[in-house]
């Protein structure tokens, strides 16, 4: 379970009438070990599902970036 992933969640919740601006960093999965880079799929799925579903992304203009993946 990503915890980041619950923050960004209340941030919508908390804003979700206001205009806003969120830069969220989220690397200590795939920081140390090869083998963890995928485990945050299936929780990145539930938060974009769940940002959808709650009508968070309407007039939202939304970029998830990536780097260079596991050092």
């Amino acid at each position: 379970h990503i915890i980041m992933f619950d923050h960004i969640k209340n941030f919508f919740q908390v804003y979700k009438n206001k205009p806003k601006f969120l830069f969220a960093f989220h690397n200590e999965l795939s920081h140390n070990s090869f083998n963890y880079v995928g485990v945050a799929d299936k929780d990145l799925v539930n938060l974009l599902t769940d940002l959808k579903e709650n009508g968070y992304l309407q007039n939202t203009l939304l970029i998830i970036m990536s780097d260079h993946g596991h050092r």
